[in-house]
This record gives C-alpha cells, sequence and structure tokens, in this order.
C-alpha cells in the first residue's frame, strides 16, 4: 500500500476573510493535545464522507469495494472520460479514501480499509438518545 501523505484542503478564517492551506492527513492525526486530536480527527472523517458523497465517487468507491481495479476498468464500467475519472479519484485519495500503486504505466486503486472502517464505526456508533417522537407535543410552534 502507498504510504505517501495524502494532502487534504481546508478552510480556516483569517481576520474575517478564508484563506485555503492545505496539511497532510498524517499531521491532521498527530496532534498531542487530545480534544486537538479529536477535532481533527473529525474534521478527517467530515472529508471522507465529503469525498464519497457525490454520485460518481459513490460509484466509483462500490466498485473498488470488489477489490483493487485498474483506471481503465473504472473507465469502462462507469462509462466516464478519463479526466473526470482522475479529477473523482483524486478527490476520494486526498480524503484518504483510496490508495493507488503504479505498475509501470497502469495506476490501480484499492479502498483504504482503515478509513472505512472509521467510518462504519462512526455510523455504528450514531444512535438517537430516545424513541422518536414529536418535537413540539403541545401545538404550539417551537420558537
Amino acid at each position: 500500500m502507498n504510504r505517501s501523505p495524502r494532502r487534504v484542503t481546508r478552510a480556516i478564517t483569517d481576520l474575517g476573510r478564508w484563506r485555503v492551506t492545505e496539511v497532510s492527513i498524517h499531521s491532521v492525526l498527530m496532534y498531542s493535545s487530545s480534544m486537538a486530536n479529536k477535532t481533527l480527527q473529525e474534521e478527517a472523517l467530515l472529508l471522507r464522507f465529503q469525498a464519497v458523497a457525490e454520485e460518481t465517487r459513490f460509484g466509483i468507491v462500490q466498485l473498488l469495494a470488489g477489490g483493487e481495479r485498474c483506471v481503465c476498468e473504472l473507465q469502462g464500467e462507469l462509462c466516464a472520460a478519463q479526466s473526470r475519472l482522475s479529477f473523482h479519484l483524486k478527490k476520494l485519495k486526498d480524503a484518504g479514501v483510496v490508495a493507488d500503486r503504479r505498475v509501470g504505466r497502469w495506476v490501480y486503486y484499492s479502498l483504504v480499509s482503515e478509513s472505512l472502517e472509521e467510518m462504519r464505526s462512526f455510523l455504528g456508533g450514531v444512535k438517537p438518545e430516545e424513541p422518536w417522537r414529536l418535537a413540539v407535543s403541545d401545538g404550539e410552534g417551537c420558537c
């Protein structure tokens, strides 16, 4: 598996203006403070969910669930142009959802099982605290 640092982009506020910085997921996950670590891990998790929450990228993840695939195989399955597919694969790779390996001039993509397990674990832990109920029970509005 390729262990090169993956890049993610996040927006931060700088005196009321937005600026974009690039950070490595490995750096994001290696903060010393437990509070900062939790927040940055949550941010990395959010980036993964955002990456998968697009129709083409969702389809790529579904295809890669069957195992490693070459770009040309994905191209045929998804009926997508190579440039469009490369864009979406880069988004998934930057978020840490997929990894690539080069063999000669061919590039093979596979899912990063650790990332998927983190996503699965998060979703498995999301449960309502109490059974579903109407937010307003006395007939009046909430505000």
